[in-house]
């Protein structure tokens, strides 16, 4: 597996969501912007933006804080500093899909001060993986990162002995590789 940086943005408060709170986590649907790379949600007040459309950005295993390491110091393992000249074309498409990021300025409405680069783990070549863990029996693993690559109904037979279905009869062929690789 592999951890790798993922910009997350947050606007400034929005009078458009006034009538929420921070305990109101959101009321509307995310949106997925896949020619972009993106994707919006509400967060309380703001709209939180999320972006995987950027040069790499993987992250050395020995740099995450530990679990000792974040009881102790409040270093979350899985947060990064923000790398804005990352994350600025992604702000952009924001604002055009939601004009309302834009101040009445034309200032951009972007908390730098709340947004941070998440952590993603990845397989080496970016697919998913499904298979029992070695040397653990009954001990399964999957891992994706999207619902778009989450494990397939073709492999719930899996486990209980029956091989998943071959590519040519799957629409996601990715079952029958990680079944090859374990």
């Amino acid at each position: 597996m592999l951890p790798v940086e993922h910009g997350f943005g947050f606007s400034t408060v929005l009078p458009q969501l006034a009538d929420l709170d921070d305990r109101t986590e959101t009321r509307r649907p995310m949106l997925r912007h896949q020619d972009h790379a993106m994707y919006l949600r509400e967060w309380g007040q703001r709209i939180a933006v999320g972006a995987y459309e950027h040069r790499p950005l993987p992250v050395e295993h020995s740099s995450l804080a530990s679990a000792e390491e974040f009881r102790r110091t409040g270093v979350h393992p899985a947060v990064k500093p923000f790398t804005e000249e990352d994350f600025a074309p992604t702000w952009q498409e924001a604002q055009r899909l939601l004009p309302g990021l834009i101040g009445a300025d034309s200032e951009a409405r972007l908390e730098r001060s709340m947004s941070f680069n998440g952590i993603f783990s990845f397989t080496p070549d970016g697919g998913p993986l499904l298979g029992p863990v070695p040397q653990v029996e009954g001990l399964w693993m999957a891992q994706s990162v999207w619902v778009t690559q989450s494990v397939w109904l073709s492999a719930r037979s899996w486990p209980t002995g029956s091989p998943p279905e071959s590519p040519a009869s799957t629409p996601m062929g990715w079952i029958w590789r990680a079944s090859t690789l374990l």
